[in-house]
């Protein structure tokens, strides 16, 4: 009986051990993005400071997955996501005038705890030429 005990108690603590989340890639997780936009391309329509909530498992078949939408649609064909960093282009409606897309490319990667990075957003249509910079600070939720 002791024998079983025992045995029964190193697997618990092999099997902790092994989902313990202090052994998950940094990147992995729940995180906040916040984006904003220092300074405002002249002629364009302004981009608001915004969030987007998003779930990040690397090595995953779908690396990056949006929590909430608001607006937002993920590009499959470019998502990816190490131990270290997190790339993946969204569409937004909601952030540009109404029914006129914008395209964003987040670039980020570990620094503490946090994400840092930057973005890159394109507009679309009669908005193509407008291209902002934006800050972008991740926080693990």
């Amino acid at each position: 009986m002791h024998r079983l005990t025992i045995l029964l108690a190193a697997a618990l603590a092999v099997t902790a051990a092994c989902t313990d989340p202090a052994d998950a890639p940094p990147t992995e997780g729940t995180w906040l993005i916040t984006r904003t936009v220092p300074t405002q391309p002249a002629g364009c329509f302004t981009l608001a400071p915004n969030t987007i909530e998003v779930q990040v498992t690397p090595g995953d078949a779908a690396p990056v997955a949006l929590t909430a939408t608001s607006g937002s649609t993920l590009r499959p064909q470019e998502l990816s996501a190490t131990e270290a960093a997190v790339v993946f282009v969204t569409e937004d409606y909601a952030l540009s005038e109404p029914g006129r897309p914008i395209l964003i490319k987040h670039q980020l990667h570990v620094d503490g705890a946090q994400l840092l990075g930057t973005g890159t957003a394109q507009g679309d249509a009669e908005d193509l030429g407008c291209t902002y910079s934006l800050d972008l600070v991740g926080t693990r939720m």
